[in-house]
């Protein structure tokens, strides 16, 4: 009984090993593809062969064992396995699939916020490519020595661009740039520094107008070797060495001047163009104002204008032509007193061609059609007069100012003389004068009133004259207002009757 225990469970071991088996066969059968397998190979067969040959031989073999139990619980004979043709699945090829690569995120840093100066910084000496650096400057004004102007640039071979947009008056101004090495410096796109090449430590200046209003500087530089500083500077231009240009861009003068500059001359042929950027083409004025030295003598002053011009000189007017016209030439004879004399000359374009030009010279002969009038700068004619001019007629109302620019108001002498042509007649000389009057006639005293006066006092002389007489009058101011007015009337035509 014991052997046999041992022997029924193998049996039943095999037997139920057997039962595992057929139904995994089935469910490998069942689960392949649908596509057709290929055939099975020799080995598959092989092993088929076998499982269902050891099946068959345990169904054969098998005999139920009793076990001690009053009730049979044998197992019922199993049936005779059917065998089924299971075909292994292929092996399977594999694929080598690569994995996706991620893209990388480009990081890009944020462009500088400019307020002040725009810095663009080159690894180079010629600004190419792209700048290494951009970065906000407060201020073009470095001192890198041996070093570089930043991390990243060298501390030789670089270069640098400054731009910025400014607001600036309409004057002159004078633009300096102390450099090591090389410097341009440019407004609103004209070049006005060019110091392009290696240098030592220098200051350049330049004096530049500015139309007012918003301008673009542009300041570019680069460094060789050595040591590297740049600084800008500008300051207005106070001082006019030649004519103080101003201009309007109206026809009146009106307003502040949109430009002051300092002009070398009044001569400028704009043709259908404007005087500089800024201004327009038509529709505009212009002032220059200077003070010049002149010997005491008679000038005789030109314009050449196409439009409108005025000549002032000591503020009196010498040329006035304020008016539209084409290219002309206008001029004026003037007696100056020897030394300083302001001048003035304003001028308007309205349409087509602009062109002005003003010029003097010395009367080499000048002449006096009027009165010949000379003038000291005393009471007794003494010396040589400080000025000789002609005047039409001798009507002067001076008040308490001088009787021309470069002349004392008070305690001054005039002499006045001429050649005058008389019709047959008896004439009435009138003289009223503040202070004292002499007539003379071909060299005889006429009238004395050499003593301090008022004008209201008239003084007269009767004379029967024919032909050519030569007249003289003398007059001096001491102090208070200075007037004098002299003139002749006919009071009887023909010779003198008994």
């Amino acid at each position: 009984m014991i052997d046999r225990v041992p022997r029924a469970s193998k049996t039943i071991a095999r037997i139920a090993l057997a039962a595992l088996l057929l139904p995994a066969a089935v469910l490998i059968s069942s689960c392949r593809p649908s596509t057709p397998s290929p055939a099975p190979t020799a080995d598959q067969s092989v092993v088929e062969t076998r499982v269902a040959a050891t099946l068959t031989a345990l169904a054969s073999t098998t005999t139920p064992t009793a076990v001690p139990s009053p009730t049979d619980t044998s197992p019922p004979p199993l049936a005779t396995a059917t065998h089924t043709e299971t075909l292994l699945p292929p092996t399977p090829t594999w694929t080598e699939v690569p994995l996706p690569t991620a893209t990388p995120t480009r990081t890009t840093t944020p462009p500088p916020v400019i307020t002040d100066w725009r810095g663009e910084y080159y690894a180079n000496r010629d600004l190419v490519g792209d700048p290494a650096l951009v970065r906000n400057d407060v201020a073009v004004h470095f001192d890198w020595g041996e070093g570089s102007p930043a991390a990243g640039l060298p501390a030789d071979s670089f270069s640098a661009r400054w731009t910025r947009a400014l607001d600036f008056e309409g004057v002159m101004y004078r633009f300096s740039v102390f450099v090591d090495d090389a410097v341009r410096l440019w407004v609103d796109g004209e070049l006005i520094i060019n110091e392009w090449h290696d240098s030592a430590s220098h200051t350049v200046t330049v004096l530049y107008p500015m139309v007012r209003g918003t301008h673009t500087i542009k300041l570019e530089y680069y460094e060789h070797g050595g040591r590297a500083h740049v600084q800008l500077w500008w300051e207005k231009a106070e001082s006019y060495p030649d004519w103080k240009g101003e201009y309007w861009s109206n026809r009146d003068l009106s307003g502040s001047p949109a430009i002051v500059r300092n002009d070398q001359s009044v001569d400028f042929d704009w043709g259908s163009g404007a005087p500089r950027a800024g201004l327009p083409a038509d529709n505009f004025s212009a002032r220059w104002t200077r003070s010049a030295y002149f010997d005491g003598q008679a000038y005789r002053f030109h314009a050449l204008v196409d439009d409108g011009v005025r000549l002032w000189l000591d503020n009196v007017l010498v040329i006035d032509a304020w008016y539209d016209h084409e290219v002309h030439e206008l001029r004026a004879d003037y007696a100056l007193v020897r030394g300083t004399h302001s001048l003035r000359v304003e001028y308007y374009e309205r349409a087509g061609g602009a062109r002005v030009r003003v010029w003097w010279e010395k009367v080499a002969s000048p002449s006096y059609p009027d009165w010949r009038g000379e003038y000291w700068p005393n009471r007794t004619f003494g010396g040589s007069p400080e000025l000789v001019r002609n005047d039409k007629t001798i009507d002067f109302d001076w008040g308490s100012g001088p009787a021309a620019y470069g002349l004392p108001k008070d305690d001054f002498s005039v002499r006045w003389s001429r050649a005058q042509g008389f019709e047959t007649g008896i004439y009435r000389f009138h003289a009223r004068t503040d202070d004292g009057m002499r007539f003379y006639i071909d060299g005889e005293r006429v009238l004395d009133e050499w003593h301090d006066g008022l004008s209201e006092d008239l003084h007269t002389a009767d004379l029967a004259l024919a032909g050519i007489h030569d007249l003289v009058v003398e007059y001096y101011e001491h102090t208070g207002l200075a007037q004098v007015r002299f003139w002749w009337t006919l009071v009887q035509a023909g010779p003198p009757r008994d």
